[in-house]
Formats: structure tokens, sequence, C-alpha cells
């Protein structure tokens, strides 16, 4: 399967560099929106998107979007920390608890409470 998505991911980047942006603007699509979440009417035909690699880069894209807004969060929590503490070791060290309580919470969960 990695070497058909491998070839299929080639497929993919040759689709939306070249085809792709002519059909997508023909179509109304907004990339600010995922594909997959509207149907594209024009005229009689309805077009739905839906793939595998599409679904795959919706996916992505989803996950480094949530994973800067997380790294927002830990910045703008330390500095708010720091802030009022005065001290950037406190607000550091404060973090730090709270990442390395995740693993706890979620074996104290999983194991003990179910």
């Amino acid at each position: 399967d990695l070497i058909a998505a491998d070839g299929m991911a080639a497929y993919s980047d040759l689709f939306f560099t070249g085809f792709g942006k002519d059909f997508f603007k023909y179509f109304g699509f907004d990339a600010n929106k995922m594909p997959m979440m509207k149907t594209y009417k024009v005229g009689g035909l309805e077009v739905f998107f839906n793939g595998y690699i599409l679904s795959q880069t919706e996916l992505n894209a989803s996950i480094n979007t949530d994973m800067s807004l997380a790294f927002l969060a830990i910045v703008f929590t330390t500095l708010y920390l720091a802030f009022h503490t005065g001290s950037i070791f406190v607000s550091l060290i404060s973090i730090w608890q709270i990442v390395f309580s995740l693993p706890v919470a979620l074996f104290v969960y999983r194991l003990i409470l179910q």
C-alpha cells in the first residue's frame, strides 16, 4: 500500500499543480474550505470529491492547523504565566508539568478507570 500511495501521490501532485487548478476554478472551489464537505454543482452536473489522496491531504491540513493552534496555546500560556509570576523559569516548569501529566492521566484513565 505504501508503494501504491507514493505512486498515487505523484499523480495527485501532477493533478493539483496542472489540470486541478482549472478544474477547481470551474466548479467554484474555495481553497479555504474542504472540498469533501461540499457538493459542487454546475448546471445539472454534481461533483463529489472523495478518495484516499484527497482524504490524506485534508487530514494532513487539519493536523497541521491543529498542531499550530496547540503550539500557539502553549506559547500564550507560557507568556501569560511568565507575566503573572514574573519568572520565565516558573512558567516553563509549569508547562513542563502540564505536558508530562498527560501520559499519567491517560494511564489512570485507561488502566484504572476502565
